[in-house]
């Protein structure tokens, strides 16, 4: 059996956000099988992004304030509902080990 090469702190964002191509996937899963304090980091990292999509999940329900709002006629013209950009926007937005990262 070939030695799994220890993943960057890179790799290990993209693991917890499912990211990562199969193969790579399954070398990272090798290497936290063998190696038990990553295997709880990263345990760590997904209990820390499911809270943070928890936490903000009613925010994206909210309507925006009125005085927010784009005012004019070119008021939702990038969209088809009004602020369906932001909406778009949040929701690419990744949680990971407390770093908020996009995925444009």
């Amino acid at each position: 059996m070939s030695k799994v090469e220890r993943p960057t702190e890179a790799e290990l964002q993209a693991y917890v956000d499912d990211r990562l191509g199969f193969e790579r996937r399954v070398e990272i899963e090798a290497y936290l099988l063998a190696h038990p304090a990553a295997a709880s980091r990263i345990q760590s990292y997904r209990k820390s992004r499911h809270d943070l999509q928890e936490a903000l999940r009613a925010k994206l329900r909210e309507p925006i304030p009125r005085r927010l709002r784009v005012s004019g006629s070119s008021a939702g013209a990038c969209c088809p509902r009004r602020c369906g950009c932001i909406r778009s926007f949040l929701s690419r937005v990744r949680f990971s080990s407390g770093m908020v990262r996009t995925q444009l």
